[in-house]
């Protein structure tokens, strides 16, 4: 049974993820009561990390991508080598960047999001949900596990000859994964949990839907007042809608606004160079896949060719299953934060609303109207169902060209 007196706050919803980023060097944050500066030893660390990560770039461009890829050609080497400085540069940026001008966002995400669940949830809800986060983040954290844990231990029966640089080498570009893989979790988290509060947002703004009497049987209207107790919003019968509570929810709309561009800035290159590299690499990888294949029926391969090629292919489905996530995660929150202009919309459409209401209405309408929610990757492409689709089609069009070039 869960500790009822025990602390349970926007920082205790995301303590496993914050755990494995300081591991990886990706954050610095402990709690709110205990903010933390940078150390030197942060510093030091980060410097170590981008130098092995440094070292084992140079490596994979220089010792692995004739002899990784079958019947490569000129095409395909270029992309996977776009695919390899990117996969690398992604780690090396987000760990820079954490250390230069990121250092605190993370913390002012965190802050701004708590200070955001005052308005909206009370007490018992805030714990709650807050419960709930952890544990969907924990689960996560255990299935990526378990799935890239498969893909490194198949990655690590197939070598040829195992050496101390090779392994060495493939424990570097494990940390590059790694790394990769926190950044997308921490992004992907902080996408769902302002989804979250888009989706109270809504409920509460519906709510207010039902609050007048809509019998024609009656000629006498109600409109009711929400009011803002200890244990949470309650509906009372007033004169007039609280034009005031309305003005707390657009308050809410531009403050939901403001966190979301904070992760845009905190995650826009970082993310840019990771769905570049995700897409980059699955080109060559796919090909690989298909010609390992392809040569394990020809010439009546062993049990090992059909495996690696299998172990190719699985490779593949995480980078796209990825890709498709963070994606998806995204396009759903903006959608749900459009949905805002509907339901206000509809009470625009509710009787006996008085001109203070009116006025606030038109005003959020307007607001809702010049401030759209979207995640903009560093201004070149919006993060949404359209992109994705046209991806992934681009992606496979690419692959098809190339394997009719071979």
């Amino acid at each position: 049974m869960e500790d009822l007196t025990k602390e349970v706050d926007i920082y205790y919803s995301v303590k496993p993820l914050c755990t494995i980023s300081k591991i990886v060097g990706l954050s610095f944050v402990r709690n709110q009561n205990r903010p933390r500066r940078l150390q030197s030893s942060d510093i030091i660390f980060t410097i170590i990390l981008v130098i092995l990560l440094f070292v084992g770039l140079c490596v994979t461009l220089t010792g692995e991508i004739h002899s990784k890829i079958p019947h490569a050609t000129l095409q395909v080497i270029i992309v996977w080598t776009i695919s390899i400085i990117f996969s690398y540069s992604t780690s090396i940026t987000t760990l820079i960047l954490n250390v230069v001008s990121h250092k605190m966002n993370f913390k002012l995400i965190l802050s701004n999001i708590s200070h955001v669940d005052c308005k909206l949830y009370n007490e018992s809800l805030k714990r709650n949900i807050y419960s709930r986060r952890r544990t969907s983040i924990i689960l996560q954290l255990i299935v990526l596990l378990l799935l890239f844990g498969t893909s490194s231990v198949c990655a690590f029966y197939f070598l040829s000859r195992i050496t101390f640089l090779t392994l060495i080498h493939l424990i570097i570009r494990e940390i590059n994964v790694i790394i990769n893989m926190v950044t997308t979790l921490q992004y992907i988290n902080l996408v769902l949990i302002i989804k979250q509060r888009f989706v109270r947002l809504n409920y509460m703004l519906s709510g207010s839907l039902t609050t007048d009497e809509d019998s024609e049987y009656n000629e006498t209207r109600h409109s009711y007042n929400i009011i803002m107790t200890n244990t949470g919003y309650k509906i009372e019968n007033n004169a007039g809608y609280n034009s005031y509570r309305l003005r707390e929810f657009r308050i809410i709309y531009s403050e939901l606004y403001d966190i979301l561009c904070l992760v845009n800035d905190k995650y826009g290159i970082s993310i840019l160079f990771h769905i570049i590299s995700m897409l980059s690499n699955f080109i060559p990888t796919f090909y690989t896949a298909i010609f390992t294949l392809r040569d394990a029926m020809t010439n009546h391969g062993g049990t090992a060719h059909y495996v690696q090629a299998a172990t190719v292919l699985y490779w593949c489905a995480l980078h796209i299953f990825l890709f498709v996530w963070m994606t998806m995660c995204c396009h759903l929150t903006a959608t749900e934060a459009n949905k805002c202009v509907t339901q206000v919309q509809k009470l625009l459409l509710c009787h006996n609303l008085g001109y203070g209401i009116l006025m606030e209405l038109d005003r959020f309408s307007s607001q809702l109207q010049s401030i759209r929610v979207e995640f903009n990757i560093s201004g070149l492409f919006t993060l949404n169902i359209s992109f994705l689709g046209a991806s992934v089609s681009a992606t496979f069009t690419y692959i098809l060209i190339l394997i009719q070039l071979s």
